[in-house]
């Protein structure tokens, strides 16, 4: 059973816009979910970034401290 429906130029018209409105609002959701994963992974990138200077840091002290050990150590006299 079809259903024959006559519409108007203005009923034409407002489901054009309509269905051009409901695209935009589907590619808007895309680009905001593709902009969200890239903001995620440049914050993800950052996060590694600090851990690697924290790491970096970390040893810089470590190496610091053995040395002032190993100065000491060799400033000591023998004998």
């Amino acid at each position: 059973m079809a259903l024959i429906v006559s519409l108007s130029p203005w009923e034409t018209k407002y489901l054009k816009a309509l269905t051009e409105l409901h695209d935009v609002t589907v590619t808007l959701g895309k680009r905001d979910r593709t902009i969200f994963v890239r903001v995620n992974t440049i914050l993800e990138k950052d996060r590694t970034i600090a851990e690697q200077q924290k790491s970096t840091r970390t040893l810089t002290n470590t190496i610091d401290k053995k040395n002032s050990i190993i100065e000491e150590r060799d400033a000591v006299p023998l004998g």
